[in-house]
């Protein structure tokens, strides 16, 4: 491949694209790589070249029979015009190039793949197919690359975008000659330097907000920088140096060497198998303590770069640990095993960790911390790990004592002292019940909504509407208790009193104690206008005087209906009724101050 030709502005010349590829955004193009050559079937040889016209894109020479086609901006072009030269200009026949060129082949495509590290794909934004040049290794888009065809002083031209520098440039070409270049320190700012496409995203047109992008600048990063690897890419110093920043940088000494001594020395001893921490120490400066995370930090390490710990005993027996940079370790764990199993192996040697570090607490209290210390370190977090242990002495020694001893925070000395004040010290946590919630059962609700469908238990509004449900208001006839003790009656195996009562809590239900003492009428047709007719009268009556004895005599009135109102009906023995007003009914006084007005 040809980086400027191949990731330059032109790439779209040299990558061929089909159109299911360019529809399927997983598939990418297949490389027209200069100098090459295919002999094909009909006896013609077809090569790849530079355009005379212009060697910024691909030219095709087919030849056969001692016939030159010359260079054409077309294999299909090529492959027929030879065709037709040997067999005759009267053959109708047509080839494809794509597919002579083996671009439909699987195995020509693998060919042509080899040793390809990045394939071009395009995007589609604006009604414009982008063409992705150029992905970087990096998280600040150094070096990232696009083009895409749009017109530039009426002319169809190849635009050309390119991060480099910390500068964002676009360079326009007509006819293989770059004709103008642009470049600012943002995207948006460089585009409207060019008076295109004012009204698209100038970081859009680049194409690295775009989730295929994104995806792919991921993707890369992760098979450039993978967070484990294998034997074979310990020679590899990029990976290598990537592991260490993963896992150990944090942990080991300031001189990076040391890890890098410690591996090659492995990788360059003839036997495969390590006893880890004494090989680890002796590796390391004398004068370098080796705390248990730091050990840690490498048993992660060497797990992440394909080296397996065989040790043939639990930590019971020994704290050695032995292991294995073989590919495939079965020798090296049958090995081991044997030697343990036939007494061989020494395994009464603590480690250098424990002996150097117990050399510096010579009292009991130095060694109680470093002990509770170490069953920390040991152990995973949560409250059946460390949690769980700290519990023991959380109670007993206050948070800066514990602090300063266990390298903890404030944080987990407080979860211990909750687990001990719940689980008592050192207890395993208990078990949180199970609460299941059942569903009322389909008939139970409806039995509910049969008894309130009867009319001798409810009144249905004729207007009002429950806003939850959006359903009528419902008038209960009867107190809930009441109501319930029906119920219960009819529908003995229903619902309990408890979900009864909550569903007329929090249904489209009334009583008629929450309308305010009035019968279901009254409150339908006459309590509520009360309201209107006092903001009429204040409206509308300029006297005050006369606006005042109003409004206390609808007030008079409203509570008369509210109280009195039953005691001056009379029924006759033949169930008509009248309405018997007395002389000092609020109904009289307000005719006849009326009349007066």
């Amino acid at each position: 491949l040809v980086p400027e030709l191949h990731y330059g502005p032109f790439l779209r010349d040299w990558w061929y694209f089909s159109d299911s590829q360019i529809q399927d955004s997983h598939i990418y193009a297949i490389p027209i790589r200069l100098g090459f050559q295919v002999a094909l079937k009909l006896n013609l040889i077809i090569r790849i070249v530079r355009n005379l016209e212009n060697p910024n894109i691909p030219g095709f020479i087919c030849e056969g029979e001692g016939i030159n086609s010359g260079v054409l901006s077309s294999s299909s072009a090529a492959i027929n015009t030879i065709y037709g030269r040997v067999f005759g200009n009267k053959s109708k026949t047509k080839y494809p190039g794509a597919t002579m060129l083996g671009f439909h082949n699987p195995y020509m495509i693998q060919q042509m793949l080899n040793n390809v590290d990045f394939r071009p794909f395009t995007i589609c934004l604006y009604g414009i197919k982008i063409f992705m040049a150029s992905i970087p290794d990096n998280n600040n888009y150094e070096g990232f690359a696009s083009s895409f065809m749009y017109k530039y002083k009426q002319k169809q031209s190849v635009i050309w975008q390119k991060i480099e520098g910390g500068l964002f440039s676009i360079s326009i070409f007509q006819d293989g000659e770059m004709v103008k270049q642009f470049q600012d320190i943002t995207a948006s700012s460089v585009w409207d330097q060019t008076n295109l496409l004012r009204n698209c995203n100038g970081v859009d047109l680049f194409g690295i907000n775009h989730p295929l992008v994104q995806f792919k600048f991921k993707e890369r990063y992760e098979r450039l920088f993978p967070k484990t690897c294998t034997l074979d890419d310990w020679n590899h110093e990029r990976i290598m140096r990537h592991m260490f920043k993963l896992y150990l940088k944090k942990h080991v000494p300031r001189n990076e060497d040391l890890w890098h001594r410690v591996l090659y020395r492995w990788y360059n001893q003839k036997s495969t198998i390590i006893e880890i921490k004494s090989f680890i120490c002796d590796v390391y400066n004398d004068n370098h303590e080796i705390s248990i995370r730091e050990f840690r930090a490498w048993r992660v390490m060497f797990e992440a770069i394909g080296c397996k710990n065989i040790t043939p005993f639990e930590r019971d027996i020994s704290d050695m640990e032995f292991w294995s940079r073989a590919k495939d370790p079965k020798g090296d764990i049958e090995t081991i095993l044997n030697l343990f199993s036939n007494g061989l192996l020494n395994t009464k040697l603590n480690s250098t960790i424990k002996n150097n570090e117990f050399k510096n607490y010579k009292d009991t209290t130095n060694v109680f911390w470093y002990s509770l210390r170490e069953s920390l370190d040991s152990n995973p977090n949560g409250s059946n790990g460390k949690i769980r242990i700290l519990s023991i002495v959380a109670e007993n020694f206050i948070y800066e004592e514990l602090m300063e001893n266990l390298q903890i925070s404030p944080k987990t000395i407080h979860a211990a002292r909750e687990h001990h004040r719940k689980n008592g010290p050192g207890c395993k946590a208990l078990d949180k019940p199970i609460i299941v919630h059942k569903k009322m059962a389909e008939i139970k609700e409806r039995e509910f909504e049969l008894f309130f469908a009867d009319k001798a238990n409810v009144n249905m509004s004729s207007y009002h509407i429950d806003k939850k449900t959006q359903l009528p208001v419902l008038y209960l006839k009867d107190q809930k208790s009441a109501l319930w003790e029906k119920f219960s009656a009819i529908y003995p195996d229903g619902m309990k009193r408890t979900s009864f009562m909550a569903r007329l809590q929090n249904g489209r239900f009334k009583y008629r104690d929450d309308l305010g003492g009035l019968c279901l009428i009254c409150n339908d047709y006459a309590y509520q206008p009360f309201e209107d007719l006092i903001k009429l009268v204040s409206n509308n009556i300029v006297d005050k005087k006369i606006k005042n004895e109003l409004i206390t005599q609808l007030e008079m009135l409203r509570r008369h209906l509210k109280k009195d109102y039953e005691n001056e009906l009379l029924v006759y023995n033949n169930g008509t009724t009248k309405h018997n007003i007395g002389k000092n009914s609020p109904a009289t006084l307000l005719i006849k101050h009326e009349k007066d007005i």
